[in-house]
């Protein structure tokens, strides 16, 4: 259905006045014998009535149709008069409520009402407009203002049918805030006419809500990408925390490093990695502690080493004296303290059993006065266990009497020899050789005289 407003302006005593009729589709009116029925048909909505919305029974779309009528229009006054005379003259009586009551009145006004029609038809909806005004040099438009100002293209029946039902579209798709299909449909108009009604204002709203739409979702794609961003740091701080319970604190600090590079002021992340420093300095101070007990347990087992090697050459006494000096450490591990202790206990018992032996033999030879005989077994027992105190005594004492009683013998031994008694000088020089220890002065001697008795 389409509704047609015709509008005329009348100029009467230099005001002007609008008076506005309407009709729509199946609308009738009788004009003298002759009744008239309103068809309005379109080929274009038949065409476009799939990409239409559909609307509800008798909704109908107003379009004004606008014929206006200047006060220095003259083309048609021949047919203003023929339909009833002058506008002018017809004024509020013509049009008043009292003048559709009067029989005479009321045909005027459809004569008048039919040859507005016929103009509409003739003249379409292009409105006479006034003459130019001549303007100043100064008043004239720019080069630019004249390139964007567009004669209005007369528009013929059909195309305009197909320009009011994109317009509808337009304002339709307007108000849904669908500016884009909007901005579309007005190309459309434009590629018929470059003016029309009020589009340009449609359109220019309608970009600049293309744009507000624009901006709205830049925002949600800025918002939805914090809100990605926000659940990726969360779901990396979750890991990172994960492995920093873990110990992984590699694995940890790069978890973290994505977090930093999406999140640089992070208060958790600050909080994670002191943690894993102190975590690392820990290990650190760990692993250093580690290195320091290790090197002290290696010198530990070099120093027991030595008494060890005695022990196990069975050399009991040097055995004793190593193992003695390395128990007398302060810091020693314990079980290379009860090692050392073991072995220690084990050499003095084994040197005691071979010694003892030997201390008796040599109180007995000397009990028998064998004094040399004692004094060589004294020697054997400081060369098992040098520093024996007993044997150290007593052989002292010994060599103290084998001293004299050599010195004494082996100088008779030198008399002999000067008066040329070699056989009593040999014998003497034997008996110093029987009577003093080995390791004596005057052994020694005696033994070298010795050498010139051989021959």
């Amino acid at each position: 259905n389409r509704q047609i407003l015709i509008n005329f302006r009348e100029s009467t005593y230099g005001a002007n006045r609008n008076r506005m009729f309407s009709t729509k589709n199946g609308d009738e009116f009788i004009i003298g014998t002759t009744t008239f029925t309103v068809r309005v048909t379109s080929s274009f909505l038949e065409q476009e009535k799939e990409r239409m919305m559909p609307v509800e029974e008798n909704q109908v779309a107003i379009v004004e149709e606008i014929v206006e009528v200047g006060d220095d229009y003259e083309g048609d006054a021949d047919l203003v008069e023929s339909l009833g005379g002058e506008i002018g003259e017809t004024n509020e009586s013509l049009f008043s409520k009292d003048a559709l009551k009067d029989p005479v009145k009321r045909k005027k006004i459809l004569y008048i009402l039919v040859g507005l029609m016929a103009l509409w038809i003739l003249l379409g909806d292009d409105e006479k407009k006034p003459k130019p005004v001549k303007k100043s040099k100064k008043e004239e438009l720019s080069t630019e203002e004249k390139m964007k100002k567009v004669e209005v293209k007369k528009l013929t029946p059909e195309e305009r049918e197909i320009v009011d039902a994109y317009y509808i579209l337009v304002t339709q798709y307007f108000n849904e805030e669908n500016f884009t299909a909007a901005i579309n449909e007005a190309d459309k108009i434009y590629a018929i006419t470059p003016s029309y009604k009020d589009l340009n204002q449609y359109v220019a709203l309608a970009k600049e809500g293309v744009k507000k739409l624009e901006k709205i979702e830049q925002e949600r794609k800025e918002q939805e990408k914090e809100r990605l961003r926000k659940i990726k740091v969360e779901e990396l701080l979750g890991k990172a925390e994960k492995a920093v319970d873990a110990k992984k604190m590699d694995l940890a600090t790069g978890l973290l490093d994505e977090v930093v590079s999406l999140d640089p002021n992070n208060d958790d992340v600050q909080r994670l990695k002191r943690e894993i420093e102190f975590y690392k300095k820990e290990q650190d101070r760990i692993a250093i502690e580690k290195e320091q007990k290790i090197a002290e347990r290696r010198r530990q087992v070099q120093a027991l080493a030595p008494g060890k090697t005695y022990y196990l050459q069975r050399e009991w006494f040097k055995a004793i004296s190593k193992l003695s000096d390395f128990l007398r450490s302060k810091s020693i591990d314990e079980d290379l303290r009860k090692e050392a202790s073991e072995m220690l206990n084990t050499s003095k018992t084994k040197l005691r059993k071979k010694v003892s032996p030997l201390l008796g033999k040599a109180k007995s030879l000397k009990e028998g006065q064998d004094l040399k005989g004692s004094y060589e077994v004294y020697l054997d027992i400081l060369k098992i266990e040098p520093s024996h105190e007993e044997a150290l005594n007593e052989m002292s004492s010994i060599r103290d009497k084998l001293e004299n009683r050599s010195k004494k013998v082996y100088r008779e031994a030198i008399i002999a020899e000067s008066l040329s008694l070699y056989i009593d000088a040999k014998e003497k020089f034997q008996e110093v050789q029987q009577i003093s220890p080995t390791d004596s002065e005057y052994y020694k001697k005696a033994t070298e005289k010795l050498k010139d008795y051989l021959d």
